[in-house]
């Protein structure tokens, strides 16, 4: 799994972290990333999303608007 980790401030003034993945078509590809966002959640109390730069899932633009 290829991954970065953007880590902005929201309009709200909110932290929030944004996990990029590669993507894939194949589904459930992506089910470490989504474990591992789960786990920023429940540790830090941010708001993490989780992105793909191509294939299922959402894609960053839509993911930084959240």
């Amino acid at each position: 799994m290829t991954s970065s980790i953007c880590d902005e401030t929201r309009k709200d003034g909110v932290r929030a972290v944004i996990l990029i993945g590669h993507g894939s078509r194949a589904v459930g590809a992506d089910d470490d990333m989504e474990r591992i966002a789960a786990g920023l959640r429940k540790h830090t109390g941010r708001f993490v999303e989780t992105c793909r730069m191509s294939g299922l899932g959402s894609p960053f633009d839509e993911a930084f608007e959240r």
